[in-house]
Order: structure tokens, then sequence, then C-alpha cells
């Protein structure tokens, strides 16, 4: 009898997110495609890729604090939110940061905000609505205190679902 080879993925809440093509993504690159978009990786920080998830590869800025020794199998709340349906505005909320993917037949946008409170979800709202027409889009708010957000959202959006 062989050994089973057992790996628990671990999942990473960062705010330095971005979610790449699998067939885009380079092993060893991480950092760059982090600068690429704005995020630089700190002292104390490691930049780290997800396994491909639906064609995504997430990858991540992460203090080496949070990251359990020998661990090598990531993923991010970002990528469980990549299955959207047709006109969609997901919303995963964790302790720390609002996870969100935006689908208009394929994903549109996903983003990370770094603060998951009402007044920062309702200016992020704000700016998509510069780019898209969120009448025609069903708004679904899960994770961390999610009836709280999709009560505060209704107020300004009708079609907002807890998931």
């Amino acid at each position: 009898m062989g050994e089973e080879s057992v790996h628990a993925v671990v999942s990473l809440d960062s705010a330095k997110t971005i979610l790449l093509p699998a067939s885009f993504y380079e092993k060893g690159l991480e950092e760059d495609y982090l600068r690429f978009n704005g995020m630089e990786i700190e002292a104390g920080e490691r930049a780290v890729a997800s396994e491909p998830c639906n064609g995504m590869v997430a990858v991540m800025g992460v203090p080496v604090r949070n990251i359990p020794p020998e661990s090598e199998c990531f993923t991010s709340p970002l990528l469980s939110i990549t299955h959207g349906r047709k006109r969609d505005i997901n919303i995963f909320l964790t302790s720390e940061n609002a996870h969100i993917a935006v689908w208009d037949k394929g994903l549109c946008k996903a983003e990370v905000l770094p603060d998951r409170s009402a007044d920062s979800l309702l200016y992020y709202m704000q700016v998509l609505g510069r780019e898209f027409k969120l009448r025609k889009f069903d708004i679904y708010v899960s994770g961390f205190f999610a009836e709280d957000a999709a009560d505060v959202l209704r107020q300004y959006f009708a079609n907002v679902h807890t998931a």
C-alpha cells in the first residue's frame, strides 16, 4: 500500500488580489503581475498564486505570517464567486474585505475592496454605475453579515439578493 499525498488548500483573504486567465499565467511572475496592476509586495509579504479554477488563476500578495508553514496550495474568495449568471454582480464579504465579480455574459470585472463597510460598497457601486447599467443587473451578497449589507444596498438598488 502506498501513502496518499494529502494537501490542504488555504484560502487567503487579501486586498492585493488579481485574477488572470489561466492560459496567461506563468509561474514565477506573481510579483510582476501584481506590480503591473499597481500592487507592490512589501517587506514581510509574499506573492502566491492559486491553482486554476474555472479558467482563472488568483495572484495574491499576503503577509507571510498569514501563510501556514509548508502550504503550497492556495485559493482566494474571489475565485469562489467567478460563476455568474447572465448579468450579475456577486459580492462576497469576509471579515475584512469585499470580493466583487461583475458578470455580463462573461466575467467583466473582479476586484477586492480593502474596506467592506456600507459606505465603501455604496461608493464602489456608484463607480460601477459609470461602467454598467446597474438596473439591468441582479446583485448577490453573501458572506459575513451579508443580510446587513444587502439591506443597505436595497435602499438604492432594486435587484439585491442574499445567497
